[in-house]
């Protein structure tokens, strides 16, 4: 992996000067995201290509209940006067507090126009899929959808990105801007953490919308876990996660049954999985081996993967793929580049996907993309489909 060498070069030459001691999160850190796979052509994705990633000048970390400032450069560099003062505000702070008192869906973003993209389209591929899955070709395919969001004005990914840190408690947040385009979600899959010899996954898969009292989200719930063709979907998953693991792990831990995780519009199966590296082992060989997931890609994945290829109507690019940063001991996180959109100008393509098996209705996998659909679109202009009156057209 090339980023790999990239950075282990880079840090072997770094020489950094840190009072307060390791703290995780803060020095030198590298952000980015990868491709999901190598483009074609790239025109929808712009100045972000087959993946993005960068070492920024100035870096905020809040830990523990405590603020700090990196600063990456020359050793005389001065530290800009604006930063102090956000370091200072920022200080004893809460992030929310860092954040604007109400959500900003007016902003330059609003009123908007949603758009889906080849709707019908999309089900038919589905349903070849489905075809084709019944006849031994694979057992689980993801296809993805887009939709269009055109809003009247510019779009302020920072204005979209306080709406999530509002709406999306429970998720990771992430934008990633260059050249005026901005890839921005807020997903609830993490990929893999490593803090020290330990290492994290997460199996996300199987999902169900959010019931619209306690009773009824309870119901669901227990539906939900009982449910074999989700349970299925979840098992592919997690047999995946843990096989990938084992090669580079030793003490893999891994509950026997799933729960219940909850966000605003939707429910997942989830299970956790933990170990704790070899010594041979490394963070960019278990990001590598980990994507993509059966809840990404499918299973087994290189028939998946060309299914996708066949199936799906745009190239996925940062959507679907590893976003997350790397500090210079080989430490990180990475999540799975879902619940996201492209922002370019007064526009946004947003993107959603779900898991196709042998099993699978095309309308009922249809309703949920809407669904995956929602807090993106929420937080880009206040509204959804059950709020009417902007998802009118189809092209």
């Amino acid at each position: 992996m090339e980023l790999k060498r990239y950075w282990e070069d880079i840090c072997e030459k770094l020489i950094i000067n840190n009072p307060y001691g390791p703290v995780r999160g803060t020095g030198p850190l590298l952000f980015g995201g990868f491709s999901f796979r190598p483009l074609k052509d790239g025109a929808l994705w712009g100045n972000f290509l087959d993946g993005f990633f960068y070492l920024p000048r100035y870096l905020l970390t809040k830990a523990d209940g405590e603020t700090y400032l990196t600063v990456n450069g020359g050793e005389e560099e001065a530290v800009p006067e604006w930063v102090n003062r956000f370091s200072e505000e920022a200080e004893g702070s809460g992030l929310a507090e860092m954040f604007p008192d109400e959500s900003c869906f007016g902003a330059g973003a609003y009123p908007a126009k949603g758009t889906e993209l080849q709707p019908e389209r999309w089900k038919e591929h589905v349903g070849k899929a489905i075809s084709l899955l019944k006849e031994g070709y694979g057992e689980k395919v993801v296809l993805a959808r887009e939709m269009k969001v055109a809003c009247e004005g510019g779009i302020d990914a920072g204005m979209v990105l306080a709406n999530l840190f509002r709406s999306q408690t429970a998720n990771y947040l992430f934008l990633l801007e260059n050249g005026g385009e901005a890839f921005i979600g807020a997903s609830p899959e993490r990929l893999a953490r490593k803090d020290g010899e330990r290492i994290f996954s997460e199996c996300v898969a199987g999902s169900a919308p959010r019931g619209k009292d306690p009773q009824e989200d309870e119901r669901i719930g227990r539906e939900l876990l009982s449910d074999e063709k989700n349970l299925q979907e979840h098992r592919f998953v997690v047999e995946m996660i843990t096989g990938a693991m084992a090669r580079y792990c030793r003490d893999l831990r891994v509950p026997e049954q799933p729960v219940i995780l909850n966000n605003p519009d939707i429910k997942h199966l989830y299970t956790p999985v933990a170990g704790i590296l070899r010594e041979d082992g490394a963070f960019f060989d278990v990001l590598r081996s980990l994507h993509p997931t059966p809840a990404l890609g499918g299973t087994p994945r290189d028939v998946a993967l060309e299914l996708i290829g066949r199936l799906e109507l745009f190239e996925r690019g940062l959507y679907g793929a590893p976003i997350g940063w790397v500090d210079h001991r080989m430490d990180g996180e990475f999540a799975v580049g879902i619940r996201s959109a492209l922002i370019r100008g007064n526009e946004a393509r947003l993107f959603a996907g779900c898991g196709i098996v042998k099993d699978s209705e095309a309308e009922k996998e249809f309703a949920e993309t809407r669904v995956k659909f929602r807090p993106m679109l929420r937080a880009l202009c206040g509204k959804t489909w059950d709020d009417g009156g902007m998802f009118d057209e189809r092209e």
